[in-house]
């Protein structure tokens, strides 16, 4: 039996059809959701294990992102940004510490093309690599294998506030740290990350819980931003169905 761990934000039919993907093509999967949401939950009798963090039981993102004075939160704020990565990662970061049995993360705006068969317990991740900008990478959210237990054993934590909002003393300028960046450069370091190739794997809908209504994406290079997420699950149901 695998575990598939979902953070939820506001995108329940999304997440939904994503649950039966899996379940399509993992019969027994055992799916966990970490619910952020603050507007639309998720249903929690749809999944095996359910975590309710949309009142800030769990995690009190505000009271967390206080303890990094350094963010650059003038940048943060001309961009309409709300700390999305940030809050990402504490939750994946809450998961890995909590859980402490190895999963497979999961975004919840993707449908499962196959069944996922490239775990190894060897290694604290397998998974692809996306780049941000030149010189800055990051494990694939989207798709990834985690082994909580081995990162306690090497001290690795997913979440680096410093990182993901610190000033680089380096070169006295903001470094933007995405879901990812940090725990790759520190498992990278220990060898315990394993690449792998994901496009065929899963289909990305982006940036979903960004959406403003169900149209229009955050992000420019979106290949669905004109596409309501209706449809397209609608042209995609054979992965869910």
């Amino acid at each position: 039996m695998i575990t598939f761990v979902i953070v939820h934000y506001n995108t329940p039919e999304l997440t939904t059809c994503l649950c039966g993907s899996i379940r399509k093509f993992h019969t027994d999967a055992k799916i966990i959701i970490f619910d952020n949401s603050d507007k639309r939950p998720f249903d929690s009798e749809l999944c095996e294990e359910y975590f309710d963090n949309t009142k800030g039981q769990l995690i009190d993102f505000n009271k967390e992102l206080e303890k990094y004075p350094d963010r650059n939160t003038e940048m943060q704020t001309k961009s309409g940004c709300n700390f999305g990565s940030a809050k990402h990662s504490m939750s994946i970061d809450w998961l890995c510490k909590n859980l402490k049995e190895d999963f497979v993360l999961l975004d919840s705006d993707i449908l499962l093309k196959r069944p996922v068969d490239f775990i190894d317990s060897n290694f604290i991740c397998v998974s692809d690599i996306i780049t941000i900008k030149p010189g800055l990478i990051r494990i694939c959210p989207m798709l990834a294998y985690i082994n909580p237990n081995k990162m306690i054993e090497n001290h690795i934590e997913f979440f680096d506030g410093n990182r993901m909002h610190g000033l680089c003393k380096e070169s006295s300028k903001y470094l933007y740290y995405d879901t990812g960046t940090s725990f790759l450069e520190d498992i990278s370091k220990i060898n315990s990350f394993k690449l792998i190739k994901t496009d065929d794997y899963y289909l990305h809908y982006g940036n979903g819980s960004w959406r403003n209504g169900d149209k229009i994406a955050c992000s420019p290079d979106n290949k669905h931003a004109d596409m309501p997420f209706k449809e397209w699950l609608m042209r995609n149901k054979i992965y869910w169905l």
